[in-house]
């Protein structure tokens, strides 16, 4: 019997709690209570009041400035600014045309000369008519166009021999990024 001299207690409850330590929990846990509790009521019986005379005097000063200014005036403004802010939405997805005309010089042949140049917005085109002093100078042409970086393809429609040059209309298909310039 000399292997059973501790008590169950001694055995199985071998961690003694310090007196204070549930006392102190409970007084932190009260005093964070408190500062919540003191915090809701400041904002919801202090804050919030100041918080809505603010407004309500904003409001009783729009109100007066309002009534100052005589509704056909308002009435123009908004419109005015409607026009505005839908100009600006133009403006914003409009693709800037004459920016295309420095690119296409830059890859002209000295040779060619245009009739006509029509910007196809919706298919990413520029249809060209022109005359170049002979078919090696519009395959050098085709070739420049070929080569720019903001082409993506040409196309030559037509070409026909007219009063000793060439007459022809081509189709330059841009790259996207150069449509939105």
């Amino acid at each position: 019997m000399a292997q059973y001299t501790r008590s169950v207690n001694d055995q199985f409850l071998r961690n003694n709690l310090t007196v204070g330590w549930p006392w102190r929990m409970l007084i932190f846990t009260v005093v964070i209570f408190l500062i919540a509790l003191l915090s809701y009521l400041g904002l919801a019986f202090g804050y919030k009041p100041y918080l809505q005379s603010s407004i309500a005097e904003v409001e009783s000063e729009l109100n007066s400035l309002s009534l100052q200014v005589e509704s056909e005036s308002q009435k123009k403004f908004i419109q005015f600014y409607s026009q505005v802010a839908n100009l600006k939405t133009i403006l914003n997805k409009h693709v800037a045309a004459s920016k295309l005309f420095p690119l296409l010089e830059a890859q002209t042949h000295q040779k060619v000369v245009y009739s006509s140049v029509n910007v196809l917005v919706q298919e990413k085109t520029l249809k060209i008519e022109g005359l170049a002093e002979s078919y090696e100078v519009l395959a050098a042409q085709l070739a420049l166009y070929g080569q720019a970086p903001w082409v993506e393809k040409v196309i030559l429609d037509n070409s026909s021999l007219a009063d000793k040059k060439i007459k022809f209309s081509a189709r330059i298909i841009i790259k996207n990024e150069t449509i939105n310039l």
